[in-house]
């Protein structure tokens, strides 16, 4: 898997994943919750270099979730972190609507693995029920722990 470039998270810094929520009709839709599922797991590289990220912001303001990719039955957690946190809290149920858009964010920790996941958002419309998952397309999503890889910030890569 030469030049992949996957996000790597370490115990001060986690990856973010945003979600956008948003209806496709003018029924409101009411989110019951999100489940993450570990598609493939395994030892952090062991060759390669780390491209740490300069960030960006964001328009919305996200509800934040920690996900803790290394855990047994990894799942998303109301964060605390960041100061977003206390503008909106991270709960569910939430009520979407096609004029009233939410953005989540999942945290994403993977400090001892490389990790391929997928999340199903789960959803209640009208009285019917139902899920999407989010799997990248079919790969699913992917971070590692940084493992032992050296590490070079992005705003000191040759242009």
């Amino acid at each position: 898997m030469r030049g992949d470039k996957v996000p790597v998270t370490r115990p001060d810094y986690s990856w973010e994943l945003p979600i956008t929520l948003q209806a496709k009709t003018g029924a409101a839709i009411v989110v019951n919750g999100i489940d993450i599922e570990v598609l493939d797991s395994s030892p952090p590289p062991q060759q390669g270099t780390i491209v740490m990220p300069d960030g960006c912001g964001s328009v919305m303001t996200p509800r934040s979730f920690d996900v803790n990719l290394d855990a047994e039955r990894p799942s998303a957690k109301p964060s605390a972190k960041g100061s977003q946190a206390a503008k909106k809290p991270a709960n569910f149920p939430l009520k979407v609507s096609a004029g009233d858009p939410e953005q989540l964010v999942l945290l994403l920790s993977a400090y001892k693995h490389d990790v391929r996941f997928a999340v199903t958002v789960k959803w209640i419309s009208e009285g019917e029920t139902g899920s999407v998952t989010l799997d990248n397309g079919g790969p699913g999503y992917r971070v590692t722990g940084p493992g032992r890889l050296p590490r070079v910030p992005v705003t000191e890569l040759p242009e």
